[in-house]
């Protein structure tokens, strides 16, 4: 069982540890989903977390691919979150 510790798990290394996992912007683009409230989007549990999951860290398509998700799915939540009256700065 993971016990949360640096190595453990690629999201808590980006979003805890602030660890490099797959190089920026990905990692800097998890981190504002993960503030905007995407954090369901992201965990193992959903589509984008498991391919995540799944990338060998090295730059590729597959990577470049969900770093465009990635981006798509933070503007799309900054959208709601100024439409619903969080303050996203």
């Amino acid at each position: 069982m993971a016990s949360g510790a640096r190595g453990d798990h690629w999201l808590s290394d980006v979003l805890h540890h602030d660890a490099a996992v797959f190089g920026e912007p990905t990692d800097s683009l998890i981190r504002e989903v993960d503030r905007l409230g995407g954090y369901q989007l992201l965990n193992d549990q959903a589509d984008l977390g498991r391919r995540l999951s799944r990338l060998n860290r090295a730059q590729n398509d597959d990577l470049k691919a969900v770093t465009r998700e990635l981006r798509r799915l933070r503007d799309s939540l900054s959208k709601e979150a100024i439409a619903t009256g969080w303050d996203v700065e």
